[in-house]
């Protein structure tokens, strides 16, 4: 049976709506330790601003830099609050000079250090980030936010474990604070410890009910759990809050249609992609949808409108491939199939990916290529072996025994099928 969700699997994907990275949510308040009086009190009042939009702190805090008498540490407030205004417009690189500098005029300015951490990671540079959170949280260990901020950047490079110790700590410090219980149940479920992001989804939602992506995530835990009607529940309620979640109606869809209930799943990937018509995730769900009943124009141009938003995924690479493989022959293109199959073994070679390469290869006519990529899918297990043994004794083209043993009869079994033009299947 061919897994064509391999790539793309309801029980694991994130919504992600909001404090994934928290990039834009965590760089820490405008500080407002004091500029001097001799500061133009209308500048200096929008330069100390939380809500104030960033281009007009921005240019408040250039003109309180520039032109008023204070003292090093209101100058280095001035810095970090126009850093945080550069960061917030994507000016990353001056935003880290102004953190910078405003550690070089104050030393002990924990918040300069936890903001600068935060444009490193805006930047990729995740040792400086990391060694920036280290300082910030020497010179201030109360503060949750930074041990917050400090777990999203573990999250991101997969230290699931760390992430959880920075979110245990900024829960200890504030626990009524929901994000920070999001987070925590985001790291969960990436983890696999669905239980704990059922637990934390619920506390998050406790704190606030009012985000549709706390439901749905929680109901993608429910299903990792094989809990259907709380997941479906969940969905339901996302949506219900917010009509226009997109990740929501395409869960839904996609937990319909492990029900059989086809019409529905059709109708929430439309909705999801008249919500956001160029979601690659409802795109390839309803595609996939359209392969299964064998509507593969429908389906091919799913595929290829997702491949606009995401040109590298791999599971839409291997399904247009195996559509153009294997399809109907008014369909088949050999050649556009290697394409697709080779792109999707560069991005996630596996014997999935592989096993597409074949098919495609063979339909293309280059039956020793064919034949190594097969038999780069069988060294993946005896399993792959006794599948392909079971199809060529089906087909006519093997009579030993399905052992998982790649043997002479096997082999020979496999070349009489390719000279044929036939695919062998798993």
């Amino acid at each position: 049976m061919r897994r064509w969700c391999q790539f793309l699997s309801i029980s694991v994907l994130l919504t992600g709506l909001t404090l994934v990275t928290g990039l834009s949510a965590v760089a820490q308040e405008n500080a407002q330790d004091g500029v001097s009086e001799e500061a133009d009190p209308d500048m200096q009042a929008v330069c100390q601003a939380d809500t104030a939009d960033p281009l007009s702190v921005a240019n408040a805090c250039t003109w309180v830099i520039e032109n008023a008498d204070m003292s090093d540490q209101d100058l280095a407030t001035a810095h970090n609050n126009r850093g945080n205004a550069y960061l917030a417009t994507r000016r990353a690189r001056e935003a880290l000079t102004d953190f910078s500098r405003a550690i070089e005029l104050a030393p002990d300015f924990a918040l300069a250090y936890n903001n600068r951490a935060n444009t490193h990671l805006a930047m990729g540079q995740f040792d400086e980030a990391f060694a920036d959170f280290q300082e910030a949280i020497r010179l201030n260990p109360f503060d949750a936010t930074t041990y917050f901020n400090r777990g999203n950047a573990y999250l991101d490079v997969g230290n699931f474990e760390e992430a959880l110790n920075n979110f245990d700590g900024a829960i200890r410090l504030d626990p009524e604070n929901p994000r920070f219980h999001y987070n925590r149940g985001l790291t969960n479920l990436y983890a696999g410890d669905y239980e704990g992001a059922v637990g934390d989804f619920t506390r998050t939602i406790e704190l606030d009910p009012t985000q549709s992506n706390s439901y749905t995530n929680r109901g993608n835990a429910h299903l990792s759990l094989d809990r259907v009607q709380e997941a479906l529940a969940d969905y339901d309620h996302a949506i219900e809050i917010n009509p226009s979640d997109a990740y929501a109606f395409t869960n839904r869809g996609n937990l319909y249609r492990t029900l059989g209930r086809e019409d529905d799943a059709l109708a929430d990937f439309d909705m999801a992609i008249r919500i956001s018509p160029m979601f690659a995730y409802a795109l390839s769900s309803r595609g996939e949808a359209h392969r299964t009943a064998e509507r593969y124009v429908d389906a091919i141009a799913d595929f290829r409108v997702a491949l606009r938003a995401t040109p590298a995924d791999p599971f839409l690479h291997n399904a247009l491939a195996w559509i153009f493989a294997t399809g109907p022959d008014d369909l088949r293109n050999g050649e556009q199939a290697v394409e697709h199959a080779r792109i999707a073994v560069t991005e996630a070679e596996g014997p999935d990916t592989l096993d597409t390469l074949a098919a495609a290869l063979v339909e293309a006519g280059e039956r020793e290529e064919a034949l190594a990529r097969y038999e780069e899918v069988m060294a993946y297990g005896e399993e792959n072996v006794r599948l392909y043994q079971k199809f060529l004794k089906e087909a006519g083209y093997y009579s030993g025994a399905v052992d998982g043993i790649m043997g002479r009869g096997t082999r020979r079994a496999f070349e009489a099928c390719i000279r044929a033009g036939c695919q062998p299947m798993r």
